[in-house]
């Protein structure tokens, strides 16, 4: 008995070194090639050299070639991310993953991503329909190049599919979905603001005035707005007023931005022009982001590097030799609602201003992995999908994505820009989520303006914290390219954004406001570019790697008279000693920068929870995230302290601030480690950096993750880093130095978990190590030949 169950056991040990043996061949056959030749459809010989850490250098001698090449790696690289990116903005995601996407698919259906990709596919200019046919060509010919699919597709038992010209307008959907408020929620709520407060209340919430602020030109202080009187609006009578920031202010979720700026030769010497900037994604494994460099021979004076997005022929931000340039989210507004008006004579009929129109109803089929599929019918204006918000009103979506000219993948006439000018009217040209576009030049020019098409606001598609009504709503209309706003060459030699308002006057009403957050980070990064002695590449860096905590320094002596209001307790006694003893930055074994951090939020629930009590009420689905700019109304109230607007739990301000602060030391204490200690900020802020399956299967976490870190940052600072959410990469580079540049991201090149270039690089990311812009001497050559 005994001989035989070792027998046996030895029998299963060796038949699991089988399978996991038979697993290993699998997956390793779906590394990509890297030396030799392939016979492929291109009309010449293609190189492409990659160096240590797998970035590409592709040479070709046409725009056809590159963009087949660029297909070719991204798919031996990182199909399976590209896979994801499409259908996620068509809502296809069910026929990989099976029922758990479905509830995810019916949402985005709302918006027939793919139908909107292949119309806008038909109306772009020829040679763009080419490149992205050649693109797609060059993808499925990577694909079929692999010795064995990717790895994701076995764990799934799923075969990937071919990849089609308009699936790479689908990626770029998907940035619009991740930028922007698809939904037109914004709207929506600011909408019920309007109509259910008191207009002294709404006035006070919304008025856009703030100090803070730090746009590129300069402009008056603000104005604050007046605190609602007591014979305006009373609180005191209010019962069951909810305080709770999370439910109010719509939890804890990191904005999707980026940092930019740029220094002007006249600052440097005489030399170029200098650009830094760092894209504020979610961080996963693979990166949002692939290296890549390229060149045209004949048509590119010198290789085009930098960062391309799987899924999209060329590169998004980098250099041409020529000029920099690189993109932070605008916060425009670009998304709203229209409440839709009915012909009296004629039932099912809208209004537009061209006269009634009937609702148009398409049916979509969502395929499910492992189920029957569903046949949908969603419901469309001339503007965008209808949904019904109670029972006798209907509200029409209304998003720059999806009217027509909105979509498209014109960066052939960013490569071609030679000055900052022309690249900034470029920029007017691109179908892209619209992004703040700064740019530099070697003639030591720099510039701003918005990349991506703007609506005419005076045509309908207008701010407002009233919804528009559809009998007088015109959309459809894009912004002229030479009424583009633009700041070019200020005297002072400098230029920055940081998601936060940058524009004022004419500029500001052609953007629109969609919701800017708080200036805090982009008054830091002016201000430290006017401190700074040197601008250099180094320096850049540094300031990408900020991490003072400046927004805070007012909040101290509001913390420390909590603390001297409040009877004395050892653990109020703690609290004002981290207070003290804070040493102004967000570093992962700081416990009085978490103890700030939450006590301003604490304070921000108890202090606008009283204001918006009637739309809690009233509205059980409200919440007030998409108006960010919460520092102003709040620290106005502290500093007036109002009776009749203080929540009716407290008898005073100053028992107000004393009950945040406890609720601060009971989080402390309850999440105490397991010395007893209060946690500090890095057992916050400890980096998730995940492959998309590993949830689903946790023993295999160890190869697809990333060991968690312990790093400093947050938000509202240059470093912003908030667990799996910061610097999707960092750039700094000048035109014609590219040799001196900086560029690392975090995990690495490939999203195959058993490639070399798997996280190699990303401790370059996390430590904050200067690494090169420009890709390394190659270690491999692959060359594509024609087949015939």
């Amino acid at each position: 008995m005994k001989r035989g169950l070792l027998w046996g056991s030895g029998g299963l040990l060796l038949l699991a070194v089988v399978i996991l043996l038979a697993a290993w061949l699998l997956f390793r056959a779906s590394l990509p090639a890297l030396d030799g030749e392939i016979a492929l459809a291109v009309e010449g010989p293609v190189n492409i050299e990659r160096d240590r850490q797998g970035v590409p250098s592709i040479v070709a001698d046409s725009e056809g070639d590159a963009a087949f090449a660029m297909g070719f790696v991204h798919a031996q690289e990182r199909f399976f991310q590209m896979d994801t990116l499409r259908r996620s903005a068509a809502g296809e995601l069910a026929a990989l993953f099976g029922e758990v996407a479905l509830d995810f698919d019916r949402q985005r259906r709302h918006w027939r991503g793919r139908h909107l990709a292949r119309e806008a596919l038909a109306t772009l200019p020829e040679a763009d329909q080419v490149l992205l046919s050649r693109y797609a060509a060059g993808v499925n010919a990577g694909l079929d190049a692999l010795g064995s699919r990717p790895p994701e597709y076995w764990l799934l038992n799923a075969r990937p599919q071919d990849w089609r010209a308009e699936d790479s307008l689908l990626v770029n959907l998907s940035m619009f979905f991740y930028l922007n408020d698809a939904r037109g929620h914004r709207a929506l709520q600011l909408d019920r603001i309007t109509r259910t407060l008191p207009e002294a209340v709404s006035t006070f919430l919304l008025d856009p005035a703030d100090p803070r602020d730090a746009p590129l030109q300069d402009e008056p202080l603000p104005e604050l707005p007046a605190i609602p009187g007591e014979d305006q609006f009373q609180v005191r009578d209010f019962e069951d007023v909810n305080l709770d920031w999370r439910r109010l202010l719509g939890g804890e979720l990191p904005l999707p931005g980026s940092n930019s700026w740029a220094v002007s030769g006249d600052l440097l010497e005489g030399e170029a022009a200098l650009l830094a900037g760092d894209t504020h994604l979610g961080l996963s494994l693979p990166n949002t982001w692939y290296r890549l460099q390229f060149q045209v021979r004949g048509e590119h004076e010198w290789p085009i590097t930098g960062a391309s997005l799987p899924g999209v022929p060329g590169v998004v931000l980098g250099s041409n030799g020529h000029l920099a340039w690189t993109f932070t989210n605008s916060y425009g507004d670009w998304s709203t609602r229209v409440v839709l008006d009915w012909d009296e004579e004629e039932a099912g009929r809208y209004l537009t201003p061209d006269g009634p129109e009937q609702l148009i109803e398409h049916e979509e089929v969502i395929e499910v992995r492992g189920g029957a599929s569903e046949s949908l019918s969603y419901v469309w204006s001339r503007w965008g999908p209808v949904v019904s918000v109670a029972d006798d009103e209907k509200h029409a979506k209304v998003w720059t994505a999806a009217l027509p000219g909105g979509l498209n993948v014109a960066f052939r006439d960013v490569y071609r820009a030679r000055d900052v000018t022309s690249l900034l009217e470029a920029g007017a040209r691109l179908g892209m989520p619209p992004q703040n576009l700064l740019a530099v030049d070697r003639a030591g020019d720099i510039g701003w303006t918005i990349a991506g098409r703007i609506p005419e606001r005076d045509g309908g598609f207008r701010s407002a914290a009233r919804l528009p009504r559809s009998g007088d709503f015109h959309a459809g209309e894009w912004l002229s390219e030479a009424a583009y706003p633009r700041v070019v060459n200020p005297a002072h030699g400098r230029l920055w954004t940081a998601n936060a308002r940058v524009a004022s006057g004419e500029h500001l009403d052609r953007i629109g406001d969609g919701g800017y957050p708080v200036a805090a980070r982009q008054q830091q990064i002016r201000d430290r570019l006017f401190e700074m002695e040197r601008h250099d590449e180094q320096a850049m860096l540094d300031l990408q790697l900020d991490d003072e905590a400046r927004l805070l320094y007012d909040w101290v002596p509001i913390a420390l008279s909590a603390a001297d209001a409040a009877e004395a307790s050892e653990a109020r006694r703690r609290f004002r000693e981290e207070i003290t003893h804070w040493h102004g930055h967000a570093w992962p074994d700081s416990v009085g920068y978490r103890l700030l951090r939450d006590f301003r939020r604490e304070v921000t629930g108890r202090t606008l929870g009283p204001l918006l009590h009637p739309m809690v009420e009233a509205w059980p689905d409200f919440d007030y995230r998409h108006q960010r700019k919460r520092e102003r109304p709040v620290r106005q109230l502290l500093a007036e302290r109002p009776m009749h607007l203080l929540a009716p739990d407290f008898d005073s301000w100053d028992e107000l601030l004393v009950d945040a602060m406890d609720a601060v030391i009971a989080a402390s204490r309850q999440n105490a480690n397991s010395d007893g200690d209060w946690q500090d900020w890095g057992e916050r802020n400890t980096t998730h950096v995940r492959h998309p399956m590993s949830t689903s299967l946790p023993l295999l976490a160890r190869w697809l993750d990333l060991t968690p870190e312990r790093l400093p940052g947050d938000q509202h600072m240059p470093r912003v880093q908030v667990g799996a959410f910061g610097a999707s990469q960092r750039l700094v580079v000048r035109p014609g130095a590219e040799a001196d540049g900086v560029f690392h991201m975090p995990g690495g090149q490939s999203g195959h978990f058993l490639s070399p270039w798997y996280r190699d690089g990303h401790r370059d990311w996390s430590d904050g190590r200067s690494s090169p812009f420009l890709p390394g001497d190659a270690a491999h050559t692959l060359i594509l030949i024609p087949e015939f």
